[in-house]
């Protein structure tokens, strides 16, 4: 496993970049996100809409929010959500 930030090759990723060390949630999503290329369509509409929702909030908060985000948003799932919006008069 390599992590992109602090170019640390380690399979069990003991090694960490020094952000992901002050708490669980960081530490899981560096091991398990961070540096990790998405290709599906559900994942990257998620990690869109966090990054936009992060405006001026610390990553942290964000990934703290990340299940009432999923609630929220439908998993992530597009078509729901377009459903939804399309069923809206403007």
């Amino acid at each position: 496993m390599s992590c992109v930030s602090c170019d640390v090759q380690n399979p069990t990723m003991t090694h960490r970049c020094s952000w992901a060390n002050s708490n669980e949630i960081l530490r899981q999503y560096h091991d398990e996100e961070w540096g990790r290329p998405l290709h599906d369509d559900r994942a990257l509409f998620e990690m869109l809409i966090l990054e936009g929702m992060s405006c001026g909030l610390s990553w942290e908060i964000i990934l703290k929010k990340r299940e009432h985000m999923r609630e929220v948003f439908d998993n992530f799932d597009l078509y729901p959500i377009t459903k939804r919006i399309s069923s809206r008069s403007f």
